[in-house]
């Protein structure tokens, strides 16, 4: 319902660059930027640099080489920090991160819904929130 759920068909949105005898077309597949990565890459794009201490990275260099490259190591935390009037039980508050091979989300009060693990299970059907470890580690790079 919306996009309210910090599911993949949910938090995942298409990005599209465009720019005809300069990016190279097709390169990349499957990585992890945000929204607020595109004033650092824009600005780059025309050759400006970025200026204070802003949240995002330039991911240029990538659009213009062949060679996959590592955009992002930490991931991109997501969240849905208030419920618009949506119907009754058709979301709740909740935070989360998403790295290039996990998907993790708690709810509001800290406990930990899920935890999945995109590279061997991307239809999120084996939630690993048992796993203590691993949720710590996560929620440490969600919660900074």
């Amino acid at each position: 319902f919306r996009k309210g759920w910090p599911y993949e068909e949910s938090i995942r949105v298409p990005l599209l660059i465009r720019w005809p005898e300069k990016i190279i077309p097709g390169l990349r597949e499957g990585e992890i930027v945000s929204l607020v990565d595109l004033y650092s890459t824009t600005v780059a794009l025309v050759g400006g640099s970025p200026h204070g201490d802003l949240d995002g990275i330039d991911f240029s260099a990538s659009l213009f080489s062949k060679e996959k490259q590592e955009v992002r190591a930490e991931g991109v935390s997501i969240s849905m920090p208030s419920v618009p009037p949506y119907p009754p039980n058709c979301g709740i508050k909740w935070r989360g991160i998403r790295t290039f091979r996990y998907a993790a989300a708690w709810r509001e009060d800290g406990v930990p819904w899920f935890v999945f693990d995109m590279l061997r299970d991307p239809s999120q059907k084996n939630n690993l929130v048992a796993n203590k470890r691993l949720v710590s580690e996560l929620a440490q790079l969600s919660f900074k």
